[in-house]
Parts: structure tokens; sequence; C-alpha cells
């Protein structure tokens, strides 16, 4: 399953164009219109009481070619995302299937702004979000992930001949990776073939991506082997390139912080064992040290003035 999703600023447009097709078959609403323009003006009504220039949230949900749900079965999806998503049911929704395509798909129209508080729903990190929500619902409906599909019917004819070795090699890859980047360039290179990345020194994002075989001089760009093995192209289908790394933070006030053990000197010894190197004193045990402070303490008390 393949989710894409994206902001946009009027509700009127995204309503009209999901339930506006010829074929288009209307899953579920928790927002109870008349209609489609109806639902759309209810949710510009709630837009209108948040701070969110683009409160629409346009997301299309895909199967795999010659997968099929009913549609209960994809009403339970759609919330599925919702819910993985962190969206609740405060957050307005209209939810459309479209038989227009090889890919049976739905879309939902979401609102931002949420109806009680009217805080902003954040798309912060969407994709990486969407990536991890499609991966749990294929398990939990029994559905194919992307890198099961077969990529190689969209490739051109002038380059399947030529690069159908690399491509059959880089989706075996892709499907024992288990969308992990490191795993992927380890089961490359177990094929004999070399990843190179053309990544930001600064925010180390990997941008662009080649492949080399072992013993040749010259290496393709992904987007010359095909779409789908570009950066873009593997994101799209589940690869997690440019996943999140977890930031350390310093502790904060109440939290512990741990410091190293003070070392001890190499000549301490417990109460009656050996004490070596004293500045020629010879041989002490710590009680004859103990017996000679106490003896000083002694001499200094008898010279005190009465």
């Amino acid at each position: 399953m393949i989710a894409n999703a994206k902001s946009g600023s009027g509700f009127k447009g995204a309503v009209g164009y999901a339930a506006g097709k010829a074929d288009a078959e209307f899953i579920c609403s928790n927002i109870g219109g008349k209609d489609s323009a109806h639902d759309a003006r209810l949710m510009a009504a709630i837009a209108d009481t948040g701070n969110c220039a683009k409160p629409v949230l346009h997301v299309s949900l895909s199967l795999a070619p010659g997968e099929k749900l009913r549609n209960d079965q994809w009403e339970k999806v759609a919330l599925r995302y919702e819910e993985l998503m962190g969206l609740t049911e405060n957050h307005q929704h209209v939810v459309v299937k479209h038989n227009d395509a090889k890919n049976e798909h739905i879309h939902i129209i979401l609102n931002k702004v949420d109806a009680v508080n009217s805080k902003t729903f954040s798309t912060f990190k969407l994709y990486q979000k969407q990536t991890k929500a499609m991966r749990t619902i294929e398990k939990e409906f029994g559905l194919s992930s992307p890198t099961s599909f077969n990529h190689q019917q969209r490739q051109s004819p002038s380059t399947q001949g030529k690069f159908a070795d690399l491509r059959k090699g880089i989706d075996s890859a892709i499907n024992k990776s288990n969308c992990n980047y490191g795993n992927f360039k380890i089961e490359l290179a177990e094929k004999g073939i070399k990843v190179i990345e053309n990544k930001s020194p600064t925010t180390g994002r990997v941008s662009g991506i080649s492949y080399q075989e072992i013993g040749e001089s010259k290496f393709h760009k992904g987007s010359a082997i095909g779409k789908d093995y570009s950066v873009n192209g593997l994101q799209a289908r589940g690869l997690l390139i440019n996943a999140p790394t977890p930031v350390s933070h310093p502790p904060t006030l109440g939290q512990h912080k741990s410091y190293p053990h003070p070392t001890v000197p190499t000549n301490f010894s417990w109460a009656g064992e050996i004490v070596h190197g004293h500045h020629g004193r010879g041989e002490m045990t710590i009680e004859d040290m103990r017996q000679m402070r106490k003896a000083k303490e002694r001499a200094r008390a008898s010279r005190m003035p009465i």
C-alpha cells in the first residue's frame, strides 16, 4: 500500500474532486453534512477557528495492482490510518473511493484544525509517520507492501534490457532489507553492487543515489536506471533512506546525570594492610597513620594557652 499526502487551502476543491468523480463511492464521514458541498462548508467553518494557512490534508491510499477491499474494509483502513498518524475523531474527514485507475484507492480529505480546541495537526515528519503507518496497516489487513509491486512495468522499453540485472539486484535488496537503508546497502554489497550517495555535508540527507557494479569503472544514476531506483522512488517503495535519528539531549532539572567514578590511588590499602612509598618512612599501615595523626593533635593541644 502506498500513501500520498499534500496540504491545501480550499476544502471546496478537495472535497469536490474526491466526490465529483463519476465512479466515486462514498465510504465514510464524521461531518454530517447534507452533501459534499455542505461538508466542505462545515470544514471551512471549523478551519476558520484556527490559525492555519493550509488546513486541508488530502491523502490518497492505494493498493497494489489486483488487490481489492470491500467498502467496510476501506473504512477501517482509513480510520486506522488516522489513528496511527495521531489524528483524532475531532478532525473532520470525508473518505471516498475511486475506481478510475488500475490501483484501487481512496481519498481522505482531512481538516488539520481540531474541531474542539482549534489546534492544528502538525505535518512535521509526515513522510516517516506515513511509511510506518503503511507497514502496520499492511500487516494488519494482509496487504502487499510497495517492495513487492512489479516496478519493472513502469520502466521504459529502452532501459528494461540494459539495466535488467542491476534492477533485479536492487529489487531483491529492497525486499530483504525490511525497509532499512543500512540493510539495503549490505544486501547490495553482497551482490557486488556499490551504492554511491550524493549527501549534504551539513544535514547528512541523501538527495541522490548511484550504483556501481564491482569491477566496472562506470556508475549509473538511479534516475537513469528508472524512476523507481532514484531516492524518491526508493522512498516511495518504503525504503527509509532519510529516516530521523535519535537526538541526545542534556539532562533537565531533576534528572540524574552520571559522572565517572574517581580513581583509587595505586598505593591505597585498607586498615591493617601495607601502604608503600610515603616519603621515605618505610612501610606503614593505615592504623599507624591514624595513631600518628592523634599524637600530633595531642601535641598541639598541650601547647595551647590556658
